[in-house]
């Protein structure tokens, strides 16, 4: 049986959900990012501050997903410990 044919466990599937919507949210704060940069040097004040925010907004998301995603595998370790 390879990987891909196996069901995830509870777990796996947590850990995975979690680091994929690191990841995305990662991705969009970077792409607001430079949406932003571009948007200053086109001389849009009140788009680079709407694209500054979500860039912002989607960084502190992908920091509490991997947060969330450390404290998923440290509870898994923990309870395998005791």
């Amino acid at each position: 049986m390879s990987v891909s044919d196996r069901q995830l466990t509870p777990f796996e599937a947590a850990v995975s959900g979690l680091a994929k919507a690191a990841a995305r949210d990662e991705r969009l704060a970077t792409d607001y990012a430079r949406l932003a940069a571009y948007m200053a040097q086109d001389g849009r004040p009140s788009a680079v501050d709407l694209f500054e925010g979500l860039s912002r907004h989607h960084a502190i998301r992908a920091l509490e997903e991997r947060g969330q995603l450390e404290a998923t595998v440290h509870a898994q370790n923990g309870a395998g410990e005791a």
